[in-house]
């Protein structure tokens, strides 16, 4: 007589469904009690010291000591496409807050939302214009001649490109998730490359623009979710059940989808 390889005994099958049933009601009750305050992103203290066509660069107040922070400061470049809330995402959670722990002087570019007067806007505008202007700014404020740079992502991309053509204002250049060899995206067909690279090899760009004028965000939002689509549209929604019931795990989840 064959028996089947896995056995699922009524009681355990009865056990397991109350559990998720007392899980999904706490989970149902936690979410209903929070607010948008509760979600709270980009919280570390800061100043805006410069604001120029929506787009703010911050100034962050030091947690150490003012003897031990350090002379250079540092400019966060984050990508045009994301919050700068990306690098201070909450308080035990943040880039900002560890680099201002350290003694560095933090600053951050806030690249704002773009508005459709800036389909204008030109990668030059972005490097040679206001990213200039605002290293200009904190050398002055800071009677310095060179600034460190930490770029992100897209943000690494524009922060080497000025730091080569402005080396004599930059004396530190720290990338992070930064793509730089763009011939290796440029590829259709390798292995290791994944849907969303596929995809962009065959999107005319040129086009998008000229009828919207700035890609529209739930473009580049389904690119994105192209890189891993089972996981990012499925798969982390489906986990989310786990910690349903687990207040920090569960802001932890919904600051990041904020």
């Amino acid at each position: 007589m064959m028996t089947f390889p896995i056995q699922i005994l009524p009681a355990d099958l009865a056990a397991e469904a109350a559990a998720l049933n007392a899980k999904l009601t706490k989970g149902v009750d936690l979410l209903s009690s929070l607010t948008d305050e509760d979600v709270d992103i980009g919280s570390t203290p800061k100043d805006v010291i410069f604001e120029q066509d929506g787009i703010r660069v911050y100034h962050y107040h030091p947690t150490v000591e003012k003897s031990k922070i350090i002379k250079t400061p540092l400019l966060i470049v984050p990508p045009l496409i994301n919050g700068y809330e990306v690098a201070d995402l909450q308080p035990d959670r943040s880039v900002v807050r560890n680099l201002l722990n350290q003694g560095i002087d933090v600053y951050l570019n806030d690249w704002g939302y773009p508005r459709p007067v800036d389909k204008h806007r030109t990668v030059d505008d972005y490097i040679n214009g206001y990213l200039d202007e605002h290293v200009d700014f904190i050398r002055h404020y800071h009677g310095v001649d060179k600034i460190a740079l930490f770029g992100i992502c897209q943000g690494g991309t524009i922060s080497t490109t000025y730091s080569t053509l402005h080396q004599d204002k930059i004396s530190h250049l720290t990338l992070t998730v930064s793509p730089i060899d763009f011939d290796a995206y440029r590829a259709k067909h390798k292995p290791h490359e994944g849907l969303m690279f596929t995809m962009g090899a065959d999107a005319d760009v040129d086009k998008m623009v000229a009828v919207h004028g700035n890609v529209p965000a739930d473009v580049l939002n389904v690119s994105f979710l192209m890189a891993s689509p089972f996981i990012l549209n499925f798969g982390k929604y489906a986990d989310v059940i786990d910690i349903l019931d687990d207040r920090p795990a569960l802001l932890n989840f919904l600051r990041m989808e904020k």
